[in-house]
């Protein structure tokens, strides 16, 4: 079994931190959310336009299924990077997954390099899972969203491969595993997020020889079937993100730029929770004309162009 050295930790800390950052926003830089599609305009961590200037809004403090969808997306990135980097050379401590070796089928045997997703979900149970203490109910709660991203990436991979045969024939191919885009592993938590299921604390007693078995969560409704290890979970309502409140952690959407002209989850109308919104003039200087010119530099020239960006209403007073 694959193993993490104690010694190894800082070290390839250091090593695979820089390399996630690309991949998707990590710790802090969560709360900008990832670079998919999302149900929840109003949510800061949602935002479909670059961060803005000013302070960060913090991580919401409920156990409501944004928080889930942020420790899952922030796992879910750590694994896919790591396992990403250990295929690219990238970490000393690990190289590309060559235990798929041999025939595999009739017509196609394991070659290449796969994507290490074991070493990547092993070092995403040693560095996300590591800060989460106690025996609560948010305890239980981030560490299944941690898994359910690592989960994720791991069911969502796909064998590649490449043909070999005299003059493009398929006589023979190589194959391997492929880690899918973060964008799908986006799409893919966001389908879970929608269909995130509300849970309670459960125990079933104080026998110490299954002491894995006594917390665990169980659905608010008993009705419902119990979450799968792709499942999302919360345990609280989501607090009204249109307004600013220190308490839940929620910066409002005041001052967002939006679309006036939009229906859908970029449009004011949603975006500005019914207050209004002001528009802003700004010029703004792009390259245009281009040429090419042999040996070898491109020219251009600047145009600017004063484009109407509907900006939310005055931000809540703090």
């Amino acid at each position: 079994p694959l193993s993490l050295h104690p010694s190894v930790h800082p070290s390839l800390c250091l090593a695979t931190c820089p390399s996630v950052h690309p991949s998707v926003p990590l710790m802090g830089s969560a709360r900008h959310g990832p670079s998919v599609p999302f149900a929840s305009p109003t949510w800061p961590q949602g935002r479909r336009v670059p961060p803005q200037p000013g302070p960060e809004p913090p991580l919401p403090s409920a156990g409501c299924r944004e928080t889930a969808f942020i420790f899952a997306i922030t796992s879910a990135g750590v694994t896919h990077s790591v396992a990403r980097s250990c295929s690219e050379g990238s970490i000393e401590s690990c190289t590309c997954d060559y235990r798929r070796r041999g025939p595999g089928g009739p017509d196609w045997h394991w070659g290449g390099c796969s994507d290490n997703i074991d070493f990547g979900r092993l070092f995403g149970r040693e560095f996300v899972d590591s800060s989460e203490k106690g025996r609560d109910l948010r305890f239980l709660m981030n560490l299944h969203n941690n898994e359910a991203g690592r989960m994720t990436v791991f069911s969502e991979m796909r064998q590649e491969c490449k043909c070999h045969g005299m003059s493009g024939s398929c006589t023979v191919r190589t194959c391997w595993m492929r880690l899918p885009t973060f964008r799908a592993v986006g799409d893919f938590l966001k389908d879970r997020f929608d269909g995130a299921s509300r849970v309670i604390y459960g125990n079933k007693g104080s026998n110490r020889a299954s002491r894995v078995e006594l917390h665990h969560l169980e659905p608010e409704n008993p009705a419902h079937k119990p979450p799968s290890p792709h499942d999302l979970v919360y345990f609280e309502k989501s607090p009204n993100f249109c307004t600013y409140s220190g308490k839940t952690g929620t910066a409002g959407t005041a001052g967002r730029f939006c679309n006036s002209s939009s229906p859908g989850l970029d449009g004011c109308e949603l975006l500005c929770c019914g207050r209004g919104y002001r528009t802003r003039t700004q010029r703004v200087t792009e390259r245009c004309n281009c040429t090419f010119h042999w040996c070898c530099h491109v020219s251009c020239l600047n145009s600017g162009r004063p484009p109407a960006r509907p900006r939310g209403g005055p931000r809540h007073p703090r």
